[in-house]
């Protein structure tokens, strides 16, 4: 196991910790209140450790370390405080932030597709770049949209108002795919410029470390 696998490793039990920890004490003030959602909410957030490790098994790819503390630490702030502790309705635009940065993890989602489906595994510069950004764009929306389909059916079936539709109509919802949108497009500026003019950045470090470990030798 290389030196980052072993560093991150570490990091990614911290989080899986932090996770279990906060989900417990979220889950028995839920309880507390006899706020089922949120219950539901902190049950969820429990098994989120569990997700990585079944990703890389379902799709028969060698564990990625500081690609699963990317999601450990999103769920965290998105789900088990922004969700479990009530931190979207407590803290402004915690929400908005949140959206954002998914937005950034969704066009990166979208690339790594995008680098999974093509035949030998790599992005050719002059042919394939502007392919590559409408492609992870395109799958960054489709994340947003689900999503808001997603929140949309939860009020409608559990009365869970969390996009706003009582007092904002589509205000909250408008804000939220445009937010994504933004992280989507400020992905796209990394990706561009890692691609033509060489310049990682951290989560292009993360790509090369996915791609080392699970296309270099394919």
């Amino acid at each position: 196991m290389d030196t980052r696998s072993k560093r991150y490793r570490i990091a990614n039990w911290v989080m899986i910790t932090l996770i279990v920890v906060f989900s417990v004490i979220g889950a028995v003030f839920a309880i507390q209140k006899g706020d089922m959602v949120d219950l539901a909410l902190c049950a969820v957030s429990i098994v989120i450790p569990l997700v990585p490790p079944l990703f890389y098994k379902l799709f028969h790819l060698t564990p990625v370390a500081d690609l699963s503390f990317l999601v450990y630490v999103f769920c965290f702030f998105a789900l088990t405080l922004g969700c479990g502790f009530s931190g979207m309705d407590a803290i402004p635009y915690y929400d908005k932030v949140l959206h954002f940065v998914s937005g950034i993890l969704g066009a990166f989602a979208g690339f790594l597709l995008f680098v999974r489906l093509k035949h030998n595994h790599q992005v050719e510069k002059d042919k394939d770049i502007g392919l590559m950004l409408v492609f992870c764009n395109g799958v960054n929306m489709l994340i947003a949209v689900v999503w808001e389909i997603y929140e949309f059916l939860t009020f409608v079936i559990l009365h869970v108002d969390s996009q706003k539709m009582l007092t904002t109509g589509t205000f909250d919802t408008m804000g939220d795919v445009i937010t994504c949108l933004v992280g989507g497009i400020l992905l796209s500026v990394l990706l561009y410029r890692y691609h033509k003019l060489g310049k990682p950045t951290f989560l292009m470090r993360v790509y090369e470390h996915y791609y080392q470990l699970n296309h270099k030798e394919k």
